[in-house]
């Protein structure tokens, strides 16, 4: 059984000395027998042993059940890391195939670029909603000056939880990672975000000193956010000024 390296019909027609047409007529009827797995691609046919799919189907799921008790806050796993993990001997457009089939029948479920097992929710303590409440009074009220990840996070009683924590606000988006440094409650970002707009749409641009000023902030938060927008395409940077898009 040659299925670890996902062969395609032309493949398995030249290993057995075969005709490509008979190979194809034999694999489709192992098909219907349920024997096999197909992937099809746009100039071929991949062909794996049901028990291998099965083999590879129970490590995934064994791996999304370990890392979900082992991180409860976080919504899954990397599709990518999955698909390098157990399908790596396969072309990424096969890997790709392989998860859609998982999600077709049901074992696992995609968010965004995370992979997770069907029905998994992630669900916070009485410990965890605490340190959520005190992350989100840490950011609130702060203008637009906000803490720092790490001051936020050792000031609640239990470190390594209170990171999950703050990832898990990041991931949900109530907490915006503008860069490396800065991080934003959502509120204090559309609000920020009004301001840039009005001011531009007023004066035709604005410069980081300007909005500097306008936020009673700090440059580094001001360039942040500018460079924020403009990685989402809101704003585009022209010399030192920046324009809406």
């Amino acid at each position: 059984d040659n299925s670890k390296n996902f062969p395609s019909i032309k493949e398995i027609s030249i290993s057995t000395a075969m005709l490509e047409d008979k190979v194809k007529k034999d694999v489709e009827t192992l098909a219907k027998k349920d024997k096999v797995i197909l992937f099809n691609l746009t100039k071929d046919v991949h062909v794996i042993h049901k028990d291998y799919f099965e083999k590879v189907t129970g490590e995934i799921l064994d791996y999304l059940n370990s890392y979900h008790k082992k991180y409860p806050l976080r919504t899954g796993v990397l599709k990518e890391e999955i698909r390098s993990r157990y399908l790596n001997t396969a072309k990424p457009l096969i890997g790709e195939k392989f998860i859609d089939l998982l999600i077709e029948r049901g074992f696992i479920e995609q968010h965004k670029d995370k992979i997770a097992l069907k029905d998994f929710k992630v669900e916070l303590n009485n410990m965890q909603l605490k340190i959520k409440e005190n992350i989100v009074d840490n950011f609130k009220g702060k203008g637009f000056i906000p803490p720092k990840k790490e001051e936020v996070i050792e000031s609640c009683s239990h470190y390594q939880e209170a990171e999950e924590v703050f990832n898990y606000l990041v991931e949900k988006g109530e907490i915006l990672k503008i860069n490396e440094e800065v991080y934003m409650h959502r509120d204090d970002y559309e609000k920020a975000l009004i301001l840039a707009k009005d001011f531009i749409n007023k004066n035709g641009q604005i410069t980081v000193a300007e909005y500097r000023d306008l936020l009673n902030t700090n440059r580094k938060v001001a360039l942040a956010l500018l460079e924020y927008f403009d990685s989402l395409k809101i704003t585009r940077r022209e010399g030192n000024m920046r324009k809406l898009n």
